[in-house]
Parts: C-alpha cells; sequence; structure tokens
C-alpha cells in the first residue's frame, strides 16, 4: 500500500493516499459463518479426531455436514475459554469459514443444544448428555476425582453418631463401629457426573 509522508496536523497534504492495494486486500475479508450438524463422513465410523496440529498442540477435529446444502466439512473445535466439549452426532453447531475460503480452516465456534432445564436470569446451568462427565484439572484427566457428596457427608455424620462409645478402651470401640458403618454403606460414593482436581 502507498501512503504519502505522515502529515502534521493542520497542514495541506500534498495529495491523497494511494488506497487502491488496501482496497483489494479488503474487497472479500468477510468470515462467513454456516450452520451444519454433526455426522460421519462417508465412510467414517467415528465423527471426530484428536490429534496433533502443525503448532504442536492438541487438535480436535470435527466432521460436519452443512445445512443447508450438504457439504461435508472437517471443522476444528475451539475451546471457550478452557471450556472443550466434544459435540455428539447430530448436534447443530456454527461454523465459522475465514474469507469464505472453505477449505482453509473452518471452525467450530458455537453448539446449538436446547435450552437445558432450570435455566434463568442469574442461573448458570451446564447440562450434559446422559452418561457425560465434567472434568476439571490442569494437566491429565487422572487428576480429577469424584467429589465428595452430600449424601456421602450425611453417612459419614451419622457413623460418628451412631458409634458405640466405651470407657477407657482408648478409642477402640469407636474405630472399630465408625469403620463398620461406613464400609456396610460403601462409602464414598462420590459425585459421578463432576470430577475435579
Amino acid at each position: 500500500m502507498r501512503i504519502g509522508k505522515p502529515m502534521r496536523r493542520g497542514r495541506k497534504g500534498a495529495r491523497m493516499p494511494d488506497l487502491s492495494d488496501l482496497r483489494a486486500v479488503l474487497k472479500d475479508a468477510r468470515c462467513w459463518c454456516v450452520l451444519a450438524r454433526v455426522d460421519t463422513h462417508e465412510g467414517q465410523t467415528v465423527h471426530y479426531t484428536i490429534g496433533v496440529g502443525k503448532d504442536g498442540r492438541k487438535e480436535v477435529l470435527v466432521d460436519v455436514v452443512t445445512t443447508p446444502g450438504d457439504i461435508e466439512l472437517r471443522a476444528r473445535l475451539a475451546g471457550d475459554g478452557g471450556v472443550w466439549r466434544i459435540p455428539a452426532m447430530g448436534t447443530e453447531v456454527y461454523v465459522d469459514i475465514p474469507a469464505g475460503q472453505i477449505d482453509f480452516a473452518p471452525a467450530i465456534v458455537g453448539i446449538k443444544p436446547a435450552a437445558p432445564d432450570g435455566l434463568a436470569v442469574g442461573t448458570a446451568v451446564i447440562a450434559l448428555e446422559a452418561g457425560g462427565q465434567l472434568l476439571i484439572h490442569d494437566g491429565t484427566a487422572s487428576q480429577a476425582l469424584p467429589l465428595a457428596t452430600k449424601a456421602d457427608l450425611q453417612t459419614l455424620y451419622d457413623a460418628f453418631t451412631g458409634a458405640t462409645i466405651v470407657a477407657n478402651d482408648g478409642g477402640a470401640s469407636l474405630q472399630a463401629t465408625t469403620q463398620a458403618a461406613l464400609d456396610s454403606s460403601g462409602f464414598p460414593v462420590g459425585t459421578s457426573v463432576l470430577r475435579a482436581k
């Protein structure tokens, strides 16, 4: 782009800057967005892959089919502030196509699920598919462990309050009866959906 020398405010410029090159660059820099559904492509049995990108970082590629159009795309899944969730088969998603280049680097930037139960002003809801899990960790998935539930705490309370106390036995009866109560209850049960470090 050819632009004349910078001008001080208030001075009359010798000529207008030539913006023809800039216009050519910006002629079509739009980022197209299409609606698509997650689906396996012809000959595939799994709708996503987890691999390593050119930058050496893990990336998730998801197979989608545009609606309308029925164009098969393989789109990168964009994480939202550290929150990652692979959409299930049949999920409607929003796919960005930079500069309209459909074979360049399409990316899933949004998911269009049904509104979850319990949603209201001032209430945030995280809704997963049946059988799904929410893992919170800062390294590997194995760091995310089940959390204690309210029922677990109640079981612990009941075990202590129902324990047999025998004077001058050094706490042996308390230990034995508490341990037996906890063992018989399957303590701790822990959360089945939420796991965290």
